[in-house]
């Protein structure tokens, strides 16, 4: 049982490291696409400098992404409970940055967070004191 236990740990710590690398990964692309447009919208100035008539900004836009790429339904909840669970007495920051999160940068991301830590809070999964969160006694 406990060598069950030690696999089960390091599958979720191999899995939670490459969640991490995955989300920094996508604040770099995201990063390296904002430079794009940026170099478009200059380009655009040029030409419209150099033409003296304004020519319409055509920033391309970013795809929506489909329900194929999206997460499954309930699986931020999953991965929560297993960071709380795993770091008893987290804050919401530690865990933002635990999930590759920049608040700053992902509003929605961390919002998504903030949204599920209430409702783990309110059906009782979790406990919240003095901003740090653990679970609640089964």
């Amino acid at each position: 049982m406990a060598d069950f236990q030690a696999m089960i740990e390091k599958e979720r710590e191999r899995l939670t490291k490459l969640a991490e690398d995955y989300h920094t990964q996508i604040a770099e692309i995201q990063g390296k696409l904002a430079d794009v447009h940026r170099e478009m919208r200059a380009i655009t100035a040029y030409e419209e400098a150099k033409l003296d008539k304004p020519t319409p900004i055509r920033t391309p836009r970013t795809p929506r992404t489909t329900s194929t790429e999206r997460a499954p339904r309930g699986s931020k909840k999953e991965e929560l409970i297993a960071l709380v669970r795993d770091n008893p007495n987290i804050s919401r920051g530690d865990i933002l940055a635990k999930l590759g999160i920049v608040e700053k940068d992902n509003k929605a991301g961390a919002q998504s967070v903030s949204n599920a830590l209430a409702n783990l809070k309110k059906a009782g999964t979790v406990l919240n004191e003095g901003g740090k969160y653990r679970l609640a006694p089964t």
